[in-house]
């Protein structure tokens, strides 16, 4: 007998609702070798969570990894799971039942449609039919749950009047495709949701990069790449950083240049394949970008959504000691990697080899023209107002502890725009800066930042 099809419990809209909501909802995905299950959601301490065994993942391979995952986020999206009883005890089953777990079934199928992702579930069926095993408590026998994900999939495919024989294009690149020895070495998972894609890096492993690309329209022949960062230092918190530009194309091929700012950090080369003529293209590509050689282009400055760590004042007041009496030399010891040069730029810039303690990363630009050198820190970029005011005002009070009885000071605040700290020492009658603090709030277009300049000796 056919087991009943769960997709009226979690229709296509629900899906979309849940998915939707998933944007307030942020989860850490943990491995646990000691799991008993592929993967498991629950509470614990922190907050919501989903655990999974590395090992049982690669067992099931990378499609079938991308329907466990969904399935997980299912629990969690659509209320399944009692917080308060699993806070006290993460790994409680009493709330599984037959019901959560075809609604998670289905819920996952029909995302997977939305995605066009039908390998997915087919490695996933695979997966289960292989395994004989009969039914266990909430769970039906894996065989007839193979059949049960795969009439999902067909009801959220005439639901949304695509055909059942839809032929993907893979929302998301294959992780596996590198050899064993580096997959156990990156133990990680990934997953695919609300067009982001996501890799949860473990071990304080270096980060991972992944770009997507897509069309802006065929007419105007222009396609767009997102760059996506998670950094692996910090497991539980997702980094995501977007340098993004339209980028005209010709041919079946594109050279697309991934910047932040003025820096190139990246050139993607794009394919398309042979037979496909450009205009239809699909509207949604991945390309992966080599771990080793996302490292390498200095992908370990990622941005955190977590809370800024205090300033280690004493540091960085000597440090900045450090920076200041590197002035004369317009920095020259602090020069590291040379940036590409961009045919528009008007001056050399190198990435620091010293950076300021507190500060994500750092720069030297060389002098030019009228303008000085400079040394470039940054220590917050944000989309929260607050959090950068909260920074700036320790940054403020820090500097002035630490330099306003060497040097003149003046503060300037546009509301809602900028706020700017300048020392300067007056030569001449003329001001000449020495270091500058400059608040940028976040607009609608882009994120806000907080830098600290130091500005090199006059020529």
């Amino acid at each position: 007998m056919k087991p009943a099809i769960a997709l009226g419990l979690c229709s296509v809209l629900a899906v979309m609702q849940a998915v939707a909501q998933s944007w307030w909802m942020p989860l850490r995905v943990e491995p646990r070798s000691d799991l008993a299950d592929i993967a498991w959601s629950t509470y614990d301490a922190r907050g919501p969570v989903i655990y999974y065994n590395p090992a049982a993942v690669r067992r099931a391979g990378p499609d079938a990894e991308r329907f466990f995952l969904l399935h997980e986020y299912g629990h969690h999206l659509l209320g399944h799971l009692p917080r308060q009883a699993l806070t006290d005890d993460p790994f409680s089953r009493f709330w599984v039942t037959a019901e959560v777990e075809q609604e998670a079934d289905c819920f996952a199928a029909a995302r997977l449609v939305l995605k066009g992702d039908r390998a997915a579930v087919e490695a996933t069926a695979r997966f289960f039919r292989g395994t004989g095993r009969t039914a266990t408590g909430p769970y039906l026998p894996d065989a007839a749950r193979a059949e049960f994900i795969e009439g999902c999939y067909r009801e959220a495919s005439q639901e949304l009047g695509l055909e059942e024989t839809i032929s993907p294009e893979r929302s998301m690149p294959d992780l596996f495709r590198a050899d064993e020895s580096e997959t156990e070495a990156v133990e990680s998972l990934a997953f695919d949701l609300d067009d982001d894609f996501v890799k949860w890096n473990t071990n304080g492993r270096p980060p991972v990069v992944n770009v997507k690309c897509r069309l802006k329209n065929t007419s105007r022949r222009a396609i767009r790449c997102d760059l996506l960062v998670l950094c692996g230092t910090v497991p539980r918190d997702r980094a995501k950083g977007d340098f993004s530009e339209w980028y005209p194309y010709d041919a079946r091929s594109v050279s697309v240049r991934i910047a932040s700012g003025s820096s190139e950090v990246l050139r993607v080369q794009l394919r398309w394949p042979k037979n496909r003529p450009v205009k239809t293209m699909p509207a949604l590509r991945w390309v992966p970008v080599d771990v080793r050689k996302a490292v390498d282009g200095g992908f370990m400055r990622c941005r955190f959504d977590g809370p800024p760590s205090p300033l280690p004042k004493g540091d960085l007041c000597q440090a900045l000691r450090r920076v200041i009496a590197a002035r004369p030399s317009h920095f020259a010891a602090f020069r590291g990697d040379k940036w590409e040069r961009d045919p528009d730029a008007t001056r050399e810039v190198w990435d620091a080899t010293f950076v300021l303690p507190g500060a994500r990363d750092a720069t030297v630009d060389a002098p030019t023209g009228d303008d000085p050198s400079q040394y470039s820190a940054t220590f917050l970029r944000s989309r929260d107002g607050a959090r950068l005011n909260e920074r700036w005002t320790e940054l403020n009070q820090l500097l002035k502890e630490c330099l306003a009885g060497e040097f003149d000071h003046r503060e300037r605040v546009r509301p809602g725009t900028s706020k700017s700290l300048r020392f300067f020492k007056t030569v001449n009658g003329d001001e000449q800066d020495i270091v500058t603090l400059f608040l940028r709030y976040p607009t609608a277009k882009g994120e806000g930042y907080l830098d600290l300049d130091v500005i090199g000796a006059t020529r």
